[in-house]
């Protein structure tokens, strides 16, 4: 079974999201993040959002990428280009991917000899 997904929204136009990420240079359009990744900012996600869970969020349509970097930066939300937040979201993704790498590879490494 799957890990769940936490909703990313780039607005109502997909399509106009792709070709705007395009044109900024971006490979990597971020349409969700694994949900022990965004979990664990749960209380800045309810602070920026009205008290929302990220259950009630997820059920509403998610964040825009935006939000989503506020909410995992526990920082308040701040308006910033589309494109830009997509960067950063891709780079957050990216380093929290890692971390769970390295933290896989290192349990197997302590499994398999012994440390």
């Amino acid at each position: 079974m799957s890990e769940p997904i936490f909703p990313i929204m780039e607005g109502y136009d997909p399509r106009q999201a792709i070709k705007e990420a395009r044109a900024a240079g971006g490979t990597i359009l971020v349409i969700g993040l694994p949900w022990a990744m965004i979990e664990p900012h749960e209380a800045q996600a309810k602070s920026n959002h009205g008290g929302q869970t990220l259950k009630r969020l997820a059920e509403r349509g998610g964040l825009c990428a935006a939000e989503a970097v506020a909410v995992l930066s526990d920082q308040p939300y701040r308006s910033m280009p589309k494109t830009a937040a997509q960067f950063r979201l891709s780079a957050l993704v990216a380093r929290w991917t890692a971390g769970q790498a390295r933290a896989e590879a290192e349990a197997e490494f302590r499994h398999t000899d012994g440390f």
